[in-house]
């Protein structure tokens, strides 16, 4: 008898890789008057041959920054997906083989105006089993083995606004812990307007006396339309040598324009 576990491990939009897939970009928004189509890269950066499956999944965001799988419209969940058309579906990579999958919107006039959602979902198929490998746990019919799979998948977003961004941030509920001998920042981003925040939160200590450093960074923090309020923890680092017992935080929560320029969209302090 044997027991076939498959380990889904899917997700996610802070990084560009899962296990042995490289993927660029790893967020794509098609503004009104943007182009249709966008080319994804993806590389098999593992050692042996792999096959992915290219689909759409359905996500919403907790408060936490947790994903649940719907699969619903609503209100506040508007998808993408039945506007996307993405070729190939389907991919075998060598390792060390690149591919290139094109990505179009499909925009219609009869569109309902807001920011639609789906996720594209890279999902690793399991490997086929080589000629004789089939039959090897067969010899012994009376015993019992686990055979451990893992099927590797990530997603990323895909998001089309057919209004203009008009998302507000406001940093609230700020406060500075210590918890088993590590420095955190806790705080809430309040999200406003009819889409959504990407961005980075980026903790500076500015000491009394001395020079301002930068002591934590959030890359890639995203607050979704189906909610409004996300709720983050910064880790703060290089504290071997800081007191915190003085001095001020000041946290912010930064964006990127369309030529990569960093700016600020909202600031709030800790006084220590």
């Amino acid at each position: 008898m044997r027991i076939l576990f498959l380990f889904l491990l899917s997700i996610f939009s802070l990084t560009t890789f899962s296990q042995n897939l490289l993927l660029t970009p790893n967020r794509i928004v098609f503004e009104k008057n943007s182009k249709p189509k966008v080319l994804i890269n993806i590389v098999n950066i593992g050692k042996d041959t792999a096959t992915y499956s290219i689909s759409f999944i359905n996500y919403k965001m907790t408060k936490t920054g947790s994903f649940e799988q719907i699969t619903e419209e609503d209100s506040l969940h508007m998808f993408s997906e039945p506007y996307l058309r993405i070729f190939p579906r389907k991919v075998t990579l060598n390792p060390g083989e690149p591919q290139v999958i094109a990505l179009q919107i499909r925009k219609k006039s009869n569109m309902e105006l807001g920011e639609y959602r789906s996720h594209a979902y890279f999902r690793g198929e399991r490997p086929k089993a080589a000629l004789g490998e089939e039959d090897k746990f067969k010899k012994d019919t009376t015993s019992f083995s686990v055979d451990l799979i893992p099927i590797f998948g990530m997603s990323f977003p895909v998001i089309y606004r057919n209004i203009e961004n008009n998302m507000t941030v406001d940093i609230t509920n700020q406060k500075y812990t210590r918890e088993n001998m590590t420095d955190f920042v806790d705080l809430d981003l309040q999200r406003g307007g009819d889409t959504s925040f990407y961005g980075d939160i980026e903790v500076e200590y500015a000491p009394i006396i001395g020079e301002k450093i930068i002591v934590g960074r959030i890359n890639g923090v995203g607050v979704y339309t189906d909610i409004t309020l996300r709720q983050i923890r910064v880790r703060l680092n290089n504290t071997d040598l800081i007191d915190f017992s003085s001095g001020k935080l000041f946290i912010r929560a930064k964006i990127k324009d369309k030529y990569s320029k960093e700016r600020v969209l909202n600031e709030a302090v800790i006084e220590l």
